[in-house]
């Protein structure tokens, strides 16, 4: 081991990382190649080429000039088969075939290495001071002229196939072949010195140059032209010996004296001399690469501010000047067009222009799974994009452009689509980045952008919708306020336009509704000289709805007021009316209903549902009214009862609604039933529009102190009960109506005191007025009633015999008149018995 150590050496340098380099780029162009030809024939290209250096590493190892000999030949034996790896790549790589030359190739290095062995291939070994060399005979420099012959040919098809290739990226490809091969040509040719017995330097221990090259040209997907390369190296080189000759050149100055130097002033100038260097990389580096990178440092300046510019943009339409702006500017490009989403419509792009594009969704699912800059030309002669080709190529001949980038945040936005540059050139390795860098902040400028417009648009809308709807909502509001004017003047004619005040009765009210309608109505009726229908209706809810119902309600009560005189008939039959119509729209209503009757002085009432009814006496007592049954629209059959209250002059019924008793305080206190009948019972010694009044001002001093509000329609109505009708007064303007002969008001006078017992004249003389109206069942009572207190009156009798007749009971009627005639001969009874007779 410690002879191998000695033996190191400079020289051997070279040829092991030759030897490395080719081993690698082999290796990668088997893994990314996946076994493809080319890529296989490529390494052992590589390979081959460096098939000499581990002959050069071994002269240094052993020292024996057989075995060196001897390893030489045996290596030599696989190396001469170098014409037909090289035959092989190049028809592969430039896609010629040529199967023949081939054949020849291989039969001519099968041929050469039969005779490597012998002496006439190598005859000797030469020595220098970098090491040894073969000293090769007449078949060796045949082999030469063989092998160069090879490369020549690869050089010319190379330049032949580079006049007829177009496309761009493919000759480029060929270009770093014909670099290679000319540079393999000169690294080899360089050999022949050596092997003359000159002291030369063999350069075939650095084909790993041609050989990075040539790997550059057939592995890379992005190539840069090879001025640019050069120019790389060129600059790597130079920043490289900026920092490594001055720190060879010192360790050389101070290496004698490293073994003197105390150990403390050794780490001392060890610590300064690792500080000047990282104070280089610091300081003196950036400058130096700002120099020689001058391209890449104006891109990250340009990018710099690109970035700080649009961050200020929110006009998209801004925005897409500005990037389509600085990538003509910065690249060079000649047409630069960016197609953004549009926002109501999935697979449509639009340009500033207005130009509209469709993109399906396998386009676009590609490219929001593959972000980066996507070049033609690569799309065109990578095998790694023949499963996409079909789909992007259109793409790129639709929109004219060498470059297609696809924008994206978090979903697709849009693309930029690059023509080709002014200079013709292809885009470097700086301005790729500097091209992906900028499309990221766009990206999401132009996210925020159209996040920005789409915001905008909907505030817009949002405030042209609201404008519209308020609009709307102002015509409505208008129509509504009209409709509900018009509802409140029908509603008025609803209510007794002209209040009672005569000597049986006077009232005073208070209406009012919580909106422009109210769902409140009272009745005050008169049916007949002695009779006056009351009540109060209070339905549910408010407003049109409540208000449509109350006319319904009133026309249905004042109907069946007609025909019945009893309060309990008429809640009844209103009840099973209107219950599948309030069920059917969801409402209800309570009825407080009553009829006075002045004759007898007694209120009839029923009470569905509605609060309990006041009647304030004159000593001031307070009665309740209430039958204790559900309100309309509960049940259809319900039977509602009916209650009799006596009363006397100057007693006051009080009609009211719960606006009033249930007014709420904030606090949520009520006003209350017992605050009502307190101030009711206190202002009853005042005139019923000025208790009203005293009323209203309690109630509103109540909301007013408790921070309150009323919620409900409001109904106060005061009826207080004057004297009894004369009865005498009604016949004897009956009996006046009857000689005027008009009998329906004469009847209308005796129904209306039906209830006061009427002598017999007077019930003669209404069994006349149903007689005349063909009542003739209630003619038959009234006049029994008179017979009861005149049985042998013959008037009497003789109209019972007529309406007996009227009734067909004819037996009834001959006996009547029979008797007539007996009693006393009477010449109509005696034409009534044979008139009867004859219809027996």
């Amino acid at each position: 081991m410690y002879d191998i150590i000695a033996s190191l050496n400079i020289f051997m340098l070279p040829p092991l990382i030759t030897l490395l380099t080719s081993i690698v780029i082999a290796g990668i162009a088997i893994l990314k190649g996946k076994l493809k030809k080319e890529n296989i024939l490529f390494a052992l290209f590589c390979l081959w080429y460096a098939l000499l250096t581990p002959n050069f590493l071994g002269h240094f190892i052993i020292k024996d000039v057989n075995t060196i000999l001897k390893m030489e030949r045996s290596i030599h034996t696989l190396y001469v088969f170098i014409p037909f790896i090289g035959m092989l790549f190049y028809h592969t790589a430039l896609n010629i075939k040529r199967t023949y030359l081939e054949i020849i190739t291989f039969i001519v290095s099968a041929i050469f290495a039969f005779l490597v062995h012998t002496p006439y291939y190598i005859t000797d070994l030469l020595t220098y001071p970098w090491g040894h060399i073969a000293k090769g005979g007449i078949v060796f420099q045949i082999f030469g002229v063989y092998a160069f012959s090879v490369l020549i040919y690869g050089i010319v098809i190379s330049i032949l196939k580079l006049k007829q290739e177009k496309n761009e990226l493919v000759r480029l490809k060929i270009k770093y072949i014909i670099l290679a091969l000319n540079l393999i040509g000169i690294f080899t040719a360089c050999n022949v010195p050596a092997m003359l017995g000159y002291n030369f330097y063999p350069l075939s221990n650095l084909m790993f140059i041609p050989l990075i090259f040539l790997g550059y040209g057939i592995l890379r997907y992005r190539l840069m032209d090879i001025q640019s390369v050069l120019h790389v190296t060129f600059i790597w080189l130079c920043i490289s010996s900026v920092i490594v000759v001055p720190n060879v050149i010192i360790f050389n100055i101070l290496y004698p004296f490293f073994k003197s130097i105390d150990k403390s002033l050794l780490f001392f100038l060890l610590t300064i001399w690792f500080a000047v260097n990282y104070l280089y990389f610091i300081k003196v580096q950036p400058l130096i690469d700002q120099v020689f990178n001058r391209r890449k440092y104006n891109l990250k300046k340009v990018e710099s501010q690109f970035i700080n510019d649009i961050a200020l943009l929110k006009d998209l339409h801004l925005l897409l000047n500005e990037l389509s702006y600085i990538l003509k500017r910065t690249l060079l490009i000649k047409n630069v067009e960016i197609f953004i989403k549009a926002e109501d419509k999935e697979n449509e792009l639009y340009n500033l222009n207005g130009d509209v594009i469709v993109i399906d969704e396998q386009v676009q699912d590609y490219l929001l799974k593959n972000p980066w800059v996507i070049e033609k030309k690569l799309i065109e002669n990578k095998p790694q994009y023949e499963h996409v080709k079909n789909i992007l190529l259109p793409w790129f001949e639709k929109l004219s452009a060498e470059y297609i980038i696809p924008l994206e945040h978090n979903e697709f936005i849009g693309i930029i689509a690059l023509s080709e540059r002014a200079n013709l050139k292809a885009l470097s390795n700086d301005e790729i980045e500097f091209l992906q860098n900028v499309k990221s902040a766009s990206s999401i400028a132009i996210a925020n952008s159209l996040m920005y417009h789409s915001l905008s648009n909907l505030k817009n809308n949002l405030e042209a919708l609201v404008m519209q709807r308020t609009e709307q909502l102002q015509k409505k509001n208008e129509q509504m306020e009209f409709e509900l004017k018009l509802a409140n003047t029908v509603q008025k004619t609803l209510l007794p336009s002209i209040l009672p005040a005569n000597n049986q009765l006077y009232a005073s009210v208070y209406f009012r509704p919580y909106m422009e309608v109210s769902g409140d109505f009272f009745l005050l009726d008169q049916l007949d000289d002695t009779h006056y229908l009351i009540g109060i209706v209070d339905v549910s809810g408010h407003g049109i709805p409540s208000a449509l119902l109350t006319s319904m309600i009133k026309t249905e009560i004042e109907n069946l007021s007609r025909l019945y005189r009893s309060t309990s008939a008429i809640c009844t039959q209103l009840n099973k009316k209107l219950t599948p119509i309030l069920q059917e729209s969801g409402f209800y209503f309570t009825l407080f209903l009553g009829i006075i009757d002045f004759v007898n002085m007694e209120l009839l009432y029923t009470n569905c549902g509605h609060t309990d009814i006041y009647i304030i006496t004159l000593n001031d007592t307070v009665y309740p009214l209430t039958t204790d049954s559900l309100f309309i629209g509960a049940d259809e059959h319900i039977n509602y009862p009916e209650c009799l209250f006596e009363l006397n002059t100057k007693d006051r019924i009080i009609l009211y609604s719960d606006g009033i008793t249930e007014a709420r305080a904030k606090s949520g206190h009520l006003y209350g039933n017992e605050r009502f009948t307190n101030i009711l019972v206190a202002s009853r010694e005042f005139a019923p529009q000025d208790q009203i009044d005293i009323i209203i001002k309690d109630l509103e001093n109540f909301i007013q102190s408790e921070d309150g509000v009323i919620r409900d329609d409001v109904t106060l109505c005061v009826i207080e009960i004057g004297e009894p009708v004369a009865v005498e007064n009604y016949l004897k303007k009956a009996i006046t109506l009857y000689k005027k002969k008009n009998y329906n008001e004469a009847l209308s006078i005796l129904n209306s005191i039906s209830t006061v017992p009427l002598s017999a004249s007077y019930n003669y003389l209404k069994a006349k007025l149903l007689m005349k109206n063909k009542h003739y069942e209630e003619a038959k009572k009234a006049i029994l009633q008179a017979l009861k207190e005149k049985p042998d009156h013959k008037e009497f009798n003789y109209l019972f015999g007529q309406i007996c007749f009227a009734l067909k009971d004819y037996q009834t009627a001959l006996d009547t008149f029979a008797d007539l005639s007996m009693m006393q001969p009477y010449k109509k009874s005696n034409e009534f018995v044979e008139i009867i007779k004859k219809k027996i």
